[in-house]
């Protein structure tokens, strides 16, 4: 089972921002990137960090399921290819140059 993030909330003036990392595709590699986003303007809402903590778990959700990201959408492109060529000799598409690199020859 992957990691799980929980992430980093601070406040810079009158704002709350949250901080996390994420695997991105670029260059046929995949790269960890932070991201940060503004969850929040303080209030009476959001006045403490635990108030804001369910805000960043909410964005962190899908990358914690395995939902987001290269390694998800790479994952469901080779299942349907498989499903593919097992239902037909030809298949509609091959597989891209970064998923051949990474999990073996294409047909």
């Amino acid at each position: 089972m992957p990691r799980q993030q929980s992430g980093y909330i601070w406040k810079v003036g009158g704002s709350w921002y949250g901080r996390w990392r994420e695997d991105v595709l670029e260059e046929s590699r995949v790269i960890r990137k932070q991201r940060s986003v503004k969850l929040a303007d303080v209030s009476d809402r959001y006045r403490t960090k635990a108030d804001v903590r369910p805000l960043l778990a909410e964005k962190l959700r899908p990358i914690n399921e395995g939902r987001h990201g290269p390694r998800a959408r790479c994952q469901s492109l080779i299942s349907s290819r498989t499903s593919t060529c097992l239902s037909s000799k030809r298949t509609t598409s091959p597989l891209p140059l970064w998923a051949t690199r990474k999990f073996g020859k294409s047909t």
